[in-house]
């Protein structure tokens, strides 16, 4: 036998043994309360082939249960405002700039954010998303007989959100390849950011 063939047999089972080791050990990101992105998608119409695009800018102080959309056209102009302040009036204000009319409801559901994780998720691989370095970590939901799955990319430098995967987006047909993708992630939040519209005063 040779043993530098043995030796070198010995130390790939350790290494693969310490990165399976590795794996398991790996944790789940947080997401970073609070903080704002923009999330952006595109749609095709396949009679057409027509491609929409859809931007939101969005911010979200989770412990607070504050949350703030600005919806975008065109991925640019800002044409409707939504804040939800269930804490602070357990109300919901919607700006509509195109029409300058405001609309205001009660409002007291849960703010769980855009981007959600769980502790069991999955880490399925390290791959370039969007052009950065991403671990994508993934968990089926559903049923046996109706299962789905939820993944998210995480910046493996940054360690903040990159994009979402939900199949039942993709199933849809009303988020290409099922896929939102985030940018322009910050914890810095502006103050004022959570309050009501300057149309809805």
């Amino acid at each position: 036998a040779n043993p530098n063939f043995q030796m070198t047999k010995t130390a790939f089972t350790l290494a693969a043994a310490g990165a399976l080791a590795f794996a398991s050990a790996a944790t789940v990101p947080s997401v970073p309360d609070p903080h704002m992105m923009t999330i952006s998608w595109t749609e095709t119409v396949p009679s057409t082939k027509v491609v929409y695009n859809f931007a939101h800018n969005r911010a979200y102080d989770i412990k607070s249960q504050l949350y703030r959309d600005e919806e975008l056209q065109n991925g640019k102009d800002l044409v409707q405002v939504t804040v939800e302040r269930p804490s602070e009036d357990h109300k919901a204000y919607q700006a509509d700039m195109q029409r300058s009319v405001c609309t205001n409801w009660t409002f007291t559901s849960l703010i769980n954010g855009f981007v959600q994780t769980w502790p069991d998720m999955t880490l399925e691989k390290t791959e370039t998303f969007d052009g950065t370095k991403c671990d994508k970590w993934t968990k089926v939901l559903g049923n046996e007989t109706d299962p789905w799955s939820y993944s998210v990319w995480f910046d493996v430098k940054t360690g903040f959100p990159a994009g979402v995967f939900n199949t039942d987006d993709a199933k849809g047909g009303a988020v290409d390849k099922g896929i939102k993708h985030i940018t322009k992630f910050t914890t810095t939040v502006p103050k004022g950011t959570f309050d009501i519209p300057a149309l809805c005063q």
